[in-house]
């Protein structure tokens, strides 16, 4: 009987061990993260602390109010940042700039002739089925899952595209007739959704 106890203890012994070894290594590193105290760390703490408390018309514009420096300084991070100028204040001023400029258009438009040509007919094919469709009207009733929204936003820019690439105004109508459609739509702001994202920031 002695020995099947033995034997079913030893059963368990490499479960015990995997067990106590992770818990040491949790203690390990919170201990390391967050345990650990520099003079500097509990002073910067003590200056955080005393200026979050006063009414904000006294706080300063210092980084002593930003919790994210805070982080920054206890992990020890040294951040030098170097000023770029603005790669979009060269356009300021000229239209189209978001996605193409003018210089580009002009590009793309010789491209589809000769090296583009038929990645440009197999998108044109494509966006022409798309002339005789409307855009849905319809609402699923969870709000959060309107998730084919994002194919309106999808067709604006292909849309939008062959009219920059050929000139002809029925894909300009047709871009319009869907932005019109999004633009209507009657859940926006309330109920957060990765489609809506989409079609804001594209």
């Amino acid at each position: 009987m002695s020995n099947r106890n033995g034997k079913r203890m030893m059963s368990f012994l490499p479960i015990v061990l995997v067990i106590v070894s992770a818990i040491i290594v949790i203690v390990v590193a919170y201990h390391y993260f967050y345990s650990y105290e520099i003079p500097e760390i509990e002073a910067f703490k003590e200056a955080y602390i005393t200026n979050a408390t006063k009414p904000i018309a006294e706080q300063g514009e210092s980084t002593m109010e930003d919790p994210l420096y805070l982080d920054v300084i206890k992990y020890g991070a040294n951040l030098k940042f170097k000023e770029v100028p603005d790669p979009l204040l060269k356009l300021n001023g000229t239209h189209p700039r978001l996605y193409l400029t003018n210089e580009r258009i002009l590009e793309l438009r010789r491209a589809i002739k000769s090296t583009h040509k038929e990645l440009w007919l197999r998108e044109k094919t494509w966006v022409d089925k798309w002339l005789s469709k409307s855009p849905r009207d319809v609402y699923y009733y969870d709000p959060y899952e309107m998730l084919w929204q994002r194919g309106v936003g999808n067709m604006i820019s292909h849309f939008a595209f062959c009219y920059l690439m050929t000139g002809d105004e029925i894909y300009l109508n047709k871009a319009k007739e869907w932005i019109f459609t999004a633009i209507n739509f009657s859940r926006w702001g309330p109920y957060p959704d990765l489609a809506k994202a989409h079609l804001l920031y594209g």
